[in-house]
């Protein structure tokens, strides 16, 4: 069948306005697949409901190419917007999004804030994007590959986290990975009361793990994160674990590493900002916690994981060889980061600062 226009939509709330403005519609099933054909403007064209999911998705689509040759597919998806309460007109932002608005930021940080997030929203897009079009097609991908598509999702939220921190101009900025964040929180919050009143002391508290705290991880991530650690440790002048996903940054330091940074090494920069501030001038300390133990095993539960269950889930990681791959990659990332930032012309932003360089 000859139709200009397919638009899809997922469920018929969706549908309902746009199927009022058609002219001379014909509604008609293929394959339990729902059909209208309409006028709109001088085209034709032809809607469809494909179901909520991917798979509903994926066999509505294919059912429609089967029988139509549109030149052109709108996918139209709104679902979250459908609510009694709104109204032509209304603009629908994301729970992030509004809570930048509701921040109550100084004076112009708040428009450019949300250009913060925007940006970064959209490289994050795209590394989505890329795990989306594997899923549609998996097919073994190379550590390598998965690193890349790694990037792409978390750099984004590195960056955004330190960059927003630095337009806020809060005095000092926590930066913890959200799933640690959360298990130090339930477990051990007078510990992290704690860290946060020890960030407001320095410019960079980087929050290592204490020995019992590492034992709970993975020989995976401990055997090669030895490597990464002690050359960090080597350009940073003392023992330090700088992988355990949370650092304090004053504003002063927080702003430096926004102008110094470089977007898309994620892993990176657990090298790359302590070695920068430092020197820089930037005080950099070093704080061992007991709730920076490993995380991954809380996935999915309703409470934080116990030994137990932390033990279990660190032997199937151990157990696949693709892990092993997996963190002698990240190792590797982050000791060229070091590298990198060790040796970096750096772009003054201190009062005081016009040129340091590494001894």
């Amino acid at each position: 069948m000859g139709s200009n226009i397919g638009i899809a939509f997922a469920v018929r709330q969706e549908a309902a306005p746009f199927l009022g403005r058609l002219r001379r519609k014909r509604f008609f099933t293929i394959d339990e697949v729902r059909f209208c054909h309409g006028g709109l403007g001088d085209s034709g064209c032809v809607t469809f409901l494909t179901g909520m999911g991917r798979l509903n998705a994926e066999r509505a689509t294919r059912v429609f190419f089967e029988n139509f040759t549109p030149r052109a597919l709108v996918m139209a998806g709104f679902a979250g917007g459908i609510d009694p309460v709104l109204e032509t007109g209304d603009l629908l932002l994301g729970e992030g999004y509004r809570l930048i608005a509701e921040c109550d930021p100084p004076a112009g940080a708040g428009g450019r804030m949300l250009q913060v997030a925007a940006a970064g929203h959209r490289t994050l897009c795209l590394g989505q994007g890329a795990e989306l079009c594997w899923m549609r097609q998996p097919a073994p991908l190379s550590s390598l590959q998965v690193l890349d598509i790694f990037r792409q999702k978390t750099s984004p939220a590195f960056e955004v986290a330190l960059r927003l921190g630095a337009q806020f101009q809060a005095d000092f900025v926590h930066y913890a990975d959200m799933d640690r964040l959360l298990r130090w929180v339930e477990t051990r919050p007078q510990e992290w009361r704690q860290a946060v009143q020890a960030i407001q002391a320095t410019d960079c508290l980087v929050l290592g793990r204490s020995a019992a705290a590492y034992r709970t991880h993975p020989q995976s991530l401990i055997l090669t994160e030895q490597i990464s650690n002690r050359v960090v440790s080597h350009f940073l002048g003392r023992a330090i674990d700088v992988s355990a996903g949370s650092k304090g940054f004053s504003r002063a330091a927080a702003e430096y590493l926004a102008a110094n940074t470089q977007p898309g090494r994620a892993l990176g920069t657990d090298a790359e900002w302590p070695i920068l501030l430092q020197r820089a001038g930037f005080r950099v300390d070093y704080l061992e916690v007991d709730g920076l133990d490993w995380e991954s095993a809380d996935r999915y539960q309703e409470q934080a994981a116990g030994a137990e269950a932390q033990r279990r889930a660190a032997e199937q990681v151990d157990a696949d060889p693709r892990a092993w791959e997996w963190r002698v990659r990240v190792a590797n990332e982050i000791v060229e980061a070091a590298f990198e930032a060790a040796a970096r012309k750096l772009i003054p932003a201190v009062a005081g600062v016009s040129e340091v360089h590494h001894e």
